[in-house]
């Protein structure tokens, strides 16, 4: 005999009811967590997208300067010494502001300010002696000067020359030792106004002009969520950076990308590529979310 309730509901159909409300329960509850891990697993996402942005920018204003020097890397620079011709990125640090340490995995980057207006003399007019000697008259009369002996990139954007400096400098006249190549006749070379820079300054690192940068990828035990990060001169830029791959492409063969070990001159390459796989933390039970990216970076302070 099946017993009734007090609204009329026998104990079979209570008993299907609970089973049918258990089913509907269960089922929101599972909906529910799968609405939360779909909504954990954009939020994760955003994430990477946001640190992939942001790693490229870093990357993209590291590395594109890298080469600049005075009026431009690839402005000329002709020697009155030996008459040879070369560029004004050949004083920078490493070879001409690009190097890899392959022992330590750093990218080295260096520029100086190529502006004209931050050498440090401005000339305004030049004469010459009968012996060659050249006197430049300086904007602006400096206590101090370039000692004799040193070496000094002259010139305007257009050309810059690797001259000497001689003794008798003083004041508003800075005076240059006569050329030592045949056929280099200062009276046809020179600018009739320019800038005055020591070469030296290229590559002295107290030189506020010159900015010298690191690149690099630390290991996984470095970072948060056991996966690498990316560092600027040893301090963490973008945590999460599971791999990083660096490849150099020389000038005029920009699309094809080499490993550091392949590259046989520095100085010629024109381009960086950066492969990076970054990844966001999981919980347990959780797989991983991996974000490729790849970012190709001209040197357009190389380029320039």
């Amino acid at each position: 005999m099946t017993g009734q309730g007090a609204d009329g509901a026998t104990l079979a159909e209570l008993l299907a009811a609970l089973a049918v409300g258990a089913v509907v329960v269960a089922a929101a509850v599972e909906l529910h967590t799968a609405a939360l891990h779909s909504a954990v697993t954009v939020e994760r996402a955003e994430r990477l997208a946001a640190s992939a942005q942001l790693l490229a920018q870093i990357l993209r204003s590291e590395i594109a300067p890298a080469g600049g020097a005075p009026c431009g890397a690839a402005t000329p620079v002709l020697d009155w010494r030996s008459g040879a011709t070369g560029r004004a990125a050949a004083g920078l640090p490493d070879a001409a502001g690009l190097g890899f340490d392959a022992g330590a995995g750093r990218l080295r980057l260096a520029r100086f300010e190529p502006r004209l207006e931050a050498a440090g003399y401005r000339y305004t007019d030049w004469e010459v002696d009968e012996a060659g000697r050249v006197t430049l008259e300086l904007a602006e009369a400096a206590e101090t000067l370039p000692a004799a002996g040193r070496s000094l990139l002259v010139g305007d954007c257009a050309g810059l020359h690797a001259v000497t400096a001689a003794a008798g400098s003083a004041g508003a006249w800075l005076r240059l030792r006569a050329p030592a190549a045949a056929g280099v006749d200062p009276e046809e070379l020179l600018p009739p106004t320019g800038a005055v820079w020591r070469r030296a300054a290229l590559a002295d690192p107290d030189d506020p002009r010159l900015e010298r940068t690191t690149i690099g990828h630390s290991a996984a035990a470095a970072g948060v969520d056991e996966v690498g990060t990316l560092d600027i001169d040893g301090q963490p830029a973008v945590r999460g950076v599971a791999e990083l791959r660096l490849g150099f492409a020389e000038c005029g063969a920009e699309g094809r990308f080499i490993a550091p070990a392949a590259v046989t001159d520095w100085g010629e390459v024109c381009a960086v590529r950066a492969a990076v796989r970054l990844e966001g933390g999981a919980r347990p039970g959780e797989g991983r979310l991996s974000w490729p990216l790849t970012v190709t970076v001209p040197l357009r302070g190389r380029l320039q």
